[in-house]
């Protein structure tokens, strides 16, 4: 949600005039973060494989429908997902515009589907050398992972004011992806009285999941919106998934980080994420099964050495696009000026 977002801004701030309505899932905090900035949206039934698929496939659809008949969009901005397929598939029968977003170092299939239908694929990542696309006239461009503005304002004081630590020891901050992290959660409070001992723990733990007792050094929370920058510019080193958006984010605001991939996903997509990242520099790579052993000693490691965790400070910066929402906006506009449609 949050690159989405980070271009809708920038499409409000190039033309005020223009009218963003957003297709979101369920998730409360997706939707929290639309109505605290003013959007509108529909939610989006998730197709997921079980028995009731027919049911939401059709509902997607008649969905989908309902809003290109209501809200009459000019272009359709996409970042994957079975549930956008049917929304872009009637938007080419119209004859509206679809520009895609690949966030990820490896095609998902939805966008690899959806592809046929769109004019532009805009990526995250230099996507693998063997991907194939099936329309012929499809124009690709590199353009990063749009981030929020927001995410390169935070203030280091606004942080410790937040969390309540005095700033004296340097701070790690947790992140396990928007729906949390089991395994991270865990190994965090079992690893949580040594780590105390050198460091603050800041754990943003996901929706529904619980971290350690509140105690002296120890700041958790489910979810964070608008404090996130700012804990990002009070960290010293982040231990994470590798999510495309967050991966972004970090990159954004120099902050290193211990990545642990989930694997298993589409196309193993966290893991070839990882491998970009960890590529520049700025990352670490530790498998989920040998977090319990490698977490205390590499984050003792990282903690204590100030220069390579500088370095990677630096390096990290390299695998964001500063400028990608930018970017984005500036082909959304030309591609509805070449359909003679208002941009």
């Amino acid at each position: 949600m949050t690159p989405l977002l980070a271009v809708a801004e920038e499409l409000k701030k190039t033309n005020p005039t223009h009218e963003i309505h957003f297709l979101c899932s369920a998730r409360s905090e997706d939707q929290e973060m639309l109505t605290r900035r003013g959007f509108t949206f529909t939610i989006l039934p998730a197709l997921r494989r079980s028995v009731q698929f027919p049911i939401a496939l059709w509902k997607n659809i008649s969905t989908a429908r309902e809003v290109l008949q209501t809200f009459r969009p000019d272009a359709i901005f996409s970042k994957g997902g079975a549930a956008g397929i049917p929304l872009c598939y009637f938007a080419h029968r119209k004859n509206i515009p679809v520009i895609l977003h690949e966030s990820d170092a490896v095609m998902g299939r939805a966008n690899r589907f959806g592809s046929r239908w769109a004019t532009v694929l805009c990526t995250g990542f230099t996507l693998e050398q063997s991907l194939k696309l099936k329309a012929k006239s499809l124009q690709l461009v590199f353009t990063g992972n749009p981030v929020r503005p927001e995410i390169l304002t935070g203030s280091r004081e606004e942080g410790l004011r937040i969390t309540g630590f005095d700033g004296t020891k340097p701070i790690l901050i947790v992140l396990g992806g928007s729906q949390g992290a089991e395994t991270l959660n865990r190994a965090i409070t079992d690893a949580l009285p040594p780590l105390l001992t050198m460091c603050d723990v800041i754990h943003l733990t996901g929706k529904g999941k619980s971290g350690a007792p509140a105690q002296r050094g120890y700041w958790a929370r489910p979810f964070v919106d608008r404090e996130l920058p700012h804990l990002y510019t009070c960290a010293s080193l982040a231990l994470s998934r590798a999510g495309a958006s967050t991966l972004s984010e970090l990159a954004a605001a120099g902050l290193p980080a211990i990545l642990v991939p989930l694997r298993g996903l589409a196309q193993d997509h966290q893991m070839k994420n990882a491998v970009c990242a960890e590529q520049t520099g700025g990352c670490v790579i530790v498998q989920q099964e040998m977090l319990p052993q490698d977490l205390l000693p590499l984050v003792t490691d990282l903690l204590k050495n100030t220069d390579r965790r500088s370095r990677m400070a630096e390096k990290i910066r390299t695998l964001g696009g500063p400028e990608a929402a930018r970017h984005i906006t500036e082909i959304i506009q030309k591609t509805l000026a070449r359909e003679g449609r208002p941009a």
